[in-house]
């Protein structure tokens, strides 16, 4: 009640509620949903109740993808969000996934099985020729650094996978140093967020290369020029990537320099 006698609308001043329950300015601390271990209101959770778990931008409990652990939806967990074979925690294509956390490896396909050729009736020989002696090529100086793809190209309708190899393999002070090693440009077409990774101990010359279009994949052949220039050591590739490939399987031509 008011100086005046009337009756006004108590609000109350905000205190520190334990957890499992928020604050409420007209009753007070309210208690959460079973699934809050804290939270801003009944249903928009900040931490989670259940291990493993973590609230979204929306304040509901869904796995952590990358903490090693499978859960929910998740069809494996490498303990990162994207590694070779294991992408935002599902399998992709051609990769098979065990343990937790996951690790993941290439399906090699079945060869084709030899069939054996109709013998040919034999030929009367001619006199041989003196043989020319073939050239040998000239081997490139890989010590001085390179970059090449390898594996196949992995796409669905929002990514793009790719597998680089350095030569040779290089260590880095922190993971800054190491995200910005790996550099990428695209000739034309939208571009994408790119994330690549370095593989741990033995696969210390292995990058996992993630590109994300958040409008959809294009639906077109386009080329992605990958580069690094890195204690007086470099090395370029472009990559042909091509949505429409029913097989997956991806050229790509390397350059080697200092």
């Amino acid at each position: 009640m008011d100086s005046y006698g009337i009756c006004q609308q108590l609000t109350l001043k905000p205190i520190t509620c334990p957890d499992g329950q928020f604050f409420d300015s007209n009753l007070g601390c309210q208690a959460c949903s079973p699934t809050c271990k804290t939270c801003r209101s009944t249903n928009s959770c900040i931490t989670c109740s259940a291990s493993g778990f973590v609230a979204n931008s929306q304040g509901l409990c869904t796995p952590n993808c990358g903490d090693g652990i499978i859960l929910g939806t998740e069809t494996c967990d490498s303990g990162s969000s994207y590694t070779a074979g294991c992408l935002n925690c599902q399998i992709q294509s051609g990769f098979t996934c065990s343990g937790q956390p996951s690790v993941c490896r290439q399906i090699n396909p079945t060869p084709a099985p030899v069939v054996p050729s109709t013998p040919v009736t034999p030929v009367t020989p001619v006199t041989p020729v003196t043989p020319v002696v073939p050239v040998v090529p000239t081997t490139p100086d890989v010590a001085s650094g390179s970059l090449v793809q390898v594996g196949k190209v992995n796409i669905n309708s929002n990514n793009v996978f790719i597998t680089l190899q350095t030569n040779p393999t290089f260590t880095f002070a922190n993971p800054t140093e190491m995200q910005n090693f790996i550099q990428s440009n695209f000739a034309s077409g939208p571009k994408p967020t790119v994330y690549c990774s370095q593989r741990t101990s033995p696969n210390l010359n292995l990058f996992d290369c993630l590109l994300i279009y958040p409008s959809g994949v294009p639906n077109r052949s386009f080329s992605v020029g990958f580069s690094y220039n890195y204690q007086g050591k470099s090395g370029k590739v472009d990559v042909n990537v091509n949505p429409l490939s029913a097989s997956g399987s991806r050229s790509s031509r390397s350059t080697i320099g200092v």
